[in-house]
């Protein structure tokens, strides 16, 4: 990859820019507790990777087409799953529903101001693209990202999810750019990396337990190596 040749770059928003705070499931054994729920961590942690892949599944096969309804489907969905002893389900999926739509959920990854801050001094676009509905958007403006990056992208809007191609050409279209000129930086290996590769779109993965071409550990490992590239 030519980074001299990188007009945009394109980045996925959870585990690349933003991180939950609590976990995921964390947040869902203290919000079933506070609700009553007598499942242990470890239950619902099991349950939860159990309820998304059976989503996962779901998208699979409906070919990743998706909307706001399919996203609050899917979340109440997951949560249904998890929770069979909640005194108020409704209240508790609201409440959950609505955390992570607050932009204290969601700390900005290590390393990320930084590179953002340093391709913007080098005139380099950004967007924010991710599998996500329309809660994202504020959450993007209140951390600051929103600063820097010029759009963000949903997939609840695009009507796709990653991996699928249309995901991937519709930030081309927002950028109206070719595919060759933008990068797409993201943590998951099929929905970010092999999905934006399949139509030819230059691709970072991060991934912390792995090296390789085109792979980094940290935002701040690619920070380093796009320094380098500049100069």
């Amino acid at each position: 990859m030519n980074i001299k040749s990188i007009k945009a770059v394109a980045f996925d928003a959870v585990g690349t820019l933003i991180y939950p705070t609590p976990t995921v499931t964390e947040s869902y054994y203290l919000f079933g507790k506070k609700h009553g729920s007598s499942l242990t961590r470890n239950e619902v942690k099991k349950r939860f990777k159990k309820a998304n892949n059976i989503q996962k599944k779901i998208d699979k096969e409906n070919e990743f087409l998706t909307s706001e309804e399919r996203e609050m489907e899917r979340w109440r969905e997951i949560v249904t799953y998890v929770f069979d002893d909640v005194g108020n389900f409704e209240k508790c999926f609201i409440e959950l529903h609505n955390y992570f739509s607050l932009p204290k959920a969601w700390p900005m990854v290590a390393g990320a101001e930084k590179l953002l801050t340093y391709l913007k001094e080098k005139r380099c676009r950004m967007i924010v693209a991710s599998n996500f509905d329309y809660r994202l958007e504020n959450i993007v403006k209140e951390t600051g990202i929103g600063k820097m990056c010029e759009k963000v992208l949903v997939s609840s809007k695009l009507k796709y999810r990653k991996p699928h191609s249309e995901f991937f050409v519709s930030i081309c279209n927002e950028l109206k750019l070719p595919k060759e000129n933008i990068l797409y930086v993201g943590d998951d290996l099929e929905n970010d990396y092999q999905g934006a590769r399949a139509i030819g779109m230059p691709a970072i993965l991060l991934d912390k337990n792995n090296d390789g071409k085109n792979v980094f550990k940290s935002l701040e490992a690619l920070s380093e190596e796009i320094k380098t590239a500049y100069n």
